[in-house]
Formats: C-alpha cells, sequence, structure tokens
C-alpha cells in the first residue's frame, strides 16, 4: 500500500477539502482526518479521503456510498471508518463493487468491523483496479457464481490483517481470482466452502483461475471445504505460499489442502496439516509443479492415495522439509508419485502409514538424496518405499523400518 501512502502526501497540499460529504470529520484515536469533496486542484495526484460513519447499507455515511464516490472519484482514494463505529455492515442491496478507480479500504480491525452479504449475496467485486482491504472481516457471502467472499475480475488486490470466512459459493468459497493478481498477508481464509455442481466445487477457501497470481504470506487457511482444493485450488495459474498454514481443510475429491491442476506452486517454510481428501490429503499435483522447501506436512489423510502429497504426471521437488504422520487408506502414506517426477533431498519422512508404501510410493521417477525415510508403516507391502514401476535413485539417504 506504499503507492497510496505516497500519493496522499504528495498531493496533501493540492486539494480542497469539506467536512460533510459522509459526515463531519470526527476526532478520536486517530488522527484528525478530513473528508475530501470532489473539488480536486490536481486530480492526477490527488485521492480523496471519505469516512464510513455508519452501519447502513445505503445513505449518506454507509460503506456503499463511500465505494461509489470513490468509484466516480479520480484515485487512488481511500475509505476510512470514524474511530467508534463498530459492528456489522450488513448488505442488503447486493454486492458491493469497487470499479473505475483505485480504492485502499482501512477497517479498524477484524474483531471491531464485519461486512457480511448476508447469506444473499456476494460482499465485495473488485473489477479490474487495484484495491486494497485491511483490517475487515468479510464474512456470509453467497452466490451460484464464483466468489462469494471476494470475486477479483482482472484487478490487482491486497489483502491485509483481515479475515474472510463463511462464504459459500459454485468456486472460491471465499475469494475467485480469475485472471488477476491477489497478495493476502497476515490473514484467515476459514470456514468457507464451494458447493459446485454435484460432484463439483472448487476452491473452498481460496480459487485461483488461468493466467491470475497469487502470493500468501504468514497466512491461516483453515477449515474449508470443496470438493477439489479444500483449502486452495489452482488451475493454471501461480501461486506462491511463505509463512503460513494450510490445516483441517477438506475435499470430497482431489487436494484437502491444496489442489493444483497445470499451474505453479511454491511453498516455503509453511505447515500443512490435518487436511483430508480422497486423493493428496495435504496437497495433490496434476500436470503443474510444485517445489515445497523447509515446510512440514503432517497428519493429514486420505481414503485412497497420497495423504501428505500425490503427484500425479507433474513435477515436485522437496528441500529441507519433514512429512510426517500421514496416513493413506491405499497408497503412499507420505507422498505417491503416479507417472510424474520426483525430487527429496535433505528431507524425513517419518511416522507415515498406507496399504503399499508407508512412506512413499513411486510409480514414476523419483531421486532421494541426504534424507531419512523411517518409522513408516505399510500394513500390505513397502513399509518405508513401495515402487510398482518408474525409476528410482537413492543417494546418501538411510532408510529405516
Amino acid at each position: 500500500m506504499r503507492w497510496f501512502q505516497d500519493l496522499t502526501r504528495i498531493s496533501r497540499h493540492a486539494i480542497v477539502t469539506r467536512s460533510s460529504v459522509l459526515g463531519p470529520a470526527q476526532q478520536g484515536n486517530r488522527r484528525r482526518r478530513h473528508v475530501l469533496g470532489l473539488e480536486a486542484l490536481e486530480s492526477r495526484l490527488a485521492p480523496a479521503t471519505f469516512v464510513v460513519t455508519n452501519l447502513d447499507d445505503n445513505g449518506d455515511g454507509s460503506l456503499r456510498q463511500a465505494i461509489e464516490l470513490s468509484n466516480s472519484t479520480p484515485g487512488p482514494n481511500e475509505i476510512d471508518f470514524a474511530p467508534d463505529l463498530s459492528g456489522t455492515i450488513i448488505l442488503t442491496s447486493g454486492q458491493l463493487t469497487i470499479a473505475n478507480n483505485d480504492a485502499n479500504i482501512i477497517g479498524p480491525g477484524t474483531e471491531v468491523l464485519s461486512v457480511s452479504g448476508n447469506d444473499t449475496s456476494r460482499v465485495f467485486e473488485v473489477d479490474a483496479v487495484h484495491a486494497a482491504i485491511s483490517g475487515l472481516t468479510i464474512t456470509g457471502g453467497r452466490t451460484s457464481g464464483n466468489g462469494a467472499g471476494i470475486l477479483n475480475n482482472g484487478g490487482i488486490l491486497e489483502i491485509t490483517e483481515s479475515v474472510i470466512r463463511d462464504n459459500h459459493a459454485f468456486a472460491g468459497g471465499g475469494l475467485y481470482n480469475g485472471s488477476g493478481t491477489v497478495m493476502i498477508s497476515a490473514s484467515t481464509i476459514s470456514s468457507n466452502s464451494a458447493f459446485g455442481s454435484p460432484g463439483s466445487g472448487d476452491g473452498g477457501g481460496l480459487y485461483n483461475g488461468s493466467s491470475g497470481t497469487m502470493t500468501i504470506s504468514g497466512s491461516t487457511i483453515s477449515d474449508n471445504s470443496a470438493s477439489f482444493g479444500g483449502g486452495l485450488e489452482n488451475v493454471f495459474g501461480t501461486v506462491t505460499i511463505s509463512g503460513s498454514t494450510m490445516s483441517g481443510n477438506s475435499a470430497n475429491g482431489f487436494g484437502g489442502g491444496l489442489f493444483s491442476s497445470n499451474g505453479t506452486v511454491t511453498i516455503s517454510g509453511s505447515t500443512i496439516s490435518g487436511n483430508s481428501a480422497s486423493f493428496g490429503g495435504g496437497l495433490e499435483n496434476g500436470f503443474g509443479t510444485v517445489t515445497i522447501s523447509d515446510s512440514t506436512i503432517s497428519s493429514n489423510s486420505v481414503f485412497s492415495a497420497g495423504g501428505g502429497l500425490y503427484n500425479s504426471v507433474g513435477t515436485m521437488t522437496i528441500s529441507g522439509s519433514t512429512v510426517s504422520d500421514n496416513s493413506a487408506g491405499g497408497f503412499g502414506g507420505g507422498l505417491d508419485n503416479v507417472f510424474g517426477t520426483v525430487t527429496i533431498s535433505g528431507s524425513t519422512m517419518s511416522g507415515n502409514s498406507a496399504g503399499f508404501g508407508g512412506g512413499l510410493e513411486n510409480g514414476g521417477t523419483m531421486t532421494i538424496s541426504d534424507s531419512t525415510i523411517s518409522s513408516n508403516i505399510a500394513t500390505s507391502s513397502g513399509g518405508g518405499l513401495y515402487s510398482f514401476s518408474g525409476t528410482m535413485m537413492i543417494r546418501g539417504s538411510t532408510i529405516n523400518p
């Protein structure tokens, strides 16, 4: 949000202010703010600041009016909330659309203010602009389309110190990014779902689509559900996750924590634990590329194959990581590689269990170096590892029962 701050500083002396656009300027814990009118002397450099003064869905002082004014005022603009405002803004007139001009919505904190779709509409749509949302809880969104909490329609979206929870959509229950750029930091995505058509439902918490880019840092993705990608689904897009946790997510089909198809995923310094699915309890990669470093994949489970990780006709690289205590009813408790390529280095696989290949199962090309595979259990065959076809190279590693 540096771009908002720089423009605001440059333009403070080039604007005319008035205090009656949304309500009188108020003084409290925050610094005194003026509500800016539309008489900007330097419209290209002068962002306006609109203050939300009540919890109404419409009319003077409402969040909807602030967004509409921002949409019609050359920006980037800023939307703030009165210092004493708390509670829930319940939308009764449909979604809030951020369009035409860049906007920065600065909420007072997730425990202070929520915006609810009232289980009847999407909460926010970002339409091909640069939008930043911080300090808000976004909840109660519901739509038969995509993105009940937030739909990013080709824009650049920043989510900071926010909560997106209890939203339900066809795909991307919490947030749907079709072809734009999304950056999520210090936020929580929880208890969202994607219901889809019978047998489908993509990205319970988050969905990143074709040519979309999603970056997640210092955040938690938990207790979301879908048929594919309980926590997150990535299809032909690029996802980068760092310092984050994905836990308690579930998928009826593939990828309890994360499902990536024909995409690129990079995970570092993160934990994927306690997720469940039929295939790929923690993560499934199909026809794409996944790189995992300095991370923990633990206590995930599946009915069929790939308790922790499932790699199908894709490329997966694991380094400096721990894959432990995952379980599969069928194959590959820790990891199952089917017609793909897997490289494991400097990692530990322990305490995993399955019918075949308690630690890992290989049906493709696998290289293991400087790693430890120990204390894994198979009820049928291959406690440590099981290779039913393909090529496996192991060097400088330890394999114990």
